[in-house]
């Protein structure tokens, strides 16, 4: 049921980060986890991002079908969808004689 409340809230742009989230057991507790590269970002947000060519002298990237060229992008902030987080609130709802915690300490790189 947990994994399936994460799988749930979860953004599914391209559904990797829906398939990278597993269960541990470790005896009394379970942990569950996203491995998706991205997965910090998605869940707690991310700083504005300034992006500049690595390899080119310009950017090549798609804007509303149509490619782009430029110098650098500049990004802006983007908010935590906070899916981890919102499940272990809704399974500990759902279940409060088995659920003791809920603890959200981040994500493995």
């Amino acid at each position: 049921f947990a994994v399936a409340r994460c799988r749930d809230n979860c953004p599914k742009k391209t559904r990797r980060l829906v398939e990278s989230i597993e269960i541990e057991r470790t005896h009394p507790e379970i942990v569950i986890t996203a491995e998706g590269p991205y997965a910090a970002a998605i869940e707690f947000g991310r700083p504005p991002v300034f992006i500049r060519p690595r390899t080119r002298q310009v950017l090549r990237f798609e804007r509303e079908g149509e490619i782009v060229y430029s110098k650098y992008a500049d990004q802006p902030a983007r908010p935590g969808h906070f899916f981890m987080t919102r499940s272990g609130e809704e399974v500990k709802e759902a279940f409060p004689m088995l659920v003791e915690r809920v603890i959200v300490e981040g994500v493995r790189l």
